[in-house]
Parts: C-alpha cells; sequence; structure tokens
C-alpha cells in the first residue's frame, strides 16, 4: 500500500515535469541558447530532452543546487544524469540573469 503510493506520487511528479517541459519546450530551448550552454557543454544531442527536463526541474528550485544530502537521497543515480546537473550548474549563473 505504501509503496503503491511513493509509486503513484513519483508517477505524478514524473508525468508534471514531462508535460511542463513539453508546454514551455520553445523558452526553454531560447533560454538554453542565449545562455550558450549548448556552445559550452559537450553533451551529444540525444541529451537534449533530458537537459530541458532538468533545467526545468532546476528552475523550479530557484537554481538553488542540490545539497549532498539530497543527492545521496537519489540512490544510484545515470551517469547522463550526473553530467547534465553538472554542466548546468556550471551554467546557472548565465541562466539566472537570462
Amino acid at each position: 500500500m505504501i509503496t503503491e503510493s511513493l509509486e503513484s506520487r513519483d508517477s505524478r511528479v514524473a508525468l508534471d515535469l514531462a508535460f511542463s517541459c513539453l508546454r514551455y519546450q520553445k523558452h526553454l530551448e531560447e533560454l538554453l541558447i542565449e545562455s550558450g550552454f549548448f556552445h559550452g557543454a559537450p553533451l551529444p544531442d540525444d541529451l537534449n530532452s533530458l537537459v530541458l527536463v532538468m533545467l526545468w526541474e532546476f528552475l523550479q528550485r530557484k537554481f538553488i543546487a542540490r545539497g549532498t544530502r539530497s543527492k545521496s537521497s537519489l540512490g544510484q543515480r545515470n551517469e547522463e544524469v550526473a553530467e547534465v546537473e553538472g554542466c548546468l550548474e556550471k551554467v546557472c549563473l548565465a541562466l539566472n540573469i537570462t
């Protein structure tokens, strides 16, 4: 019962992120272009959708980086997620200004 509730909540959060990214995709892409993210981040093109989702989540946190406590609670993270998060954190000042 509890695990079903947690899975349901996680699914809702994931769907909310996905729909928000679709709704604001053009604006998010413009923000990344204006900040120079695509020129400075050595990421393959197939990670662009992940970048948009993580940027949206980063904007929702108001550019506050995750602390080590919240990073450890994420468990095993995909290397691509860690790489994208690092690239976004590097350009957060430019993103915050635009």
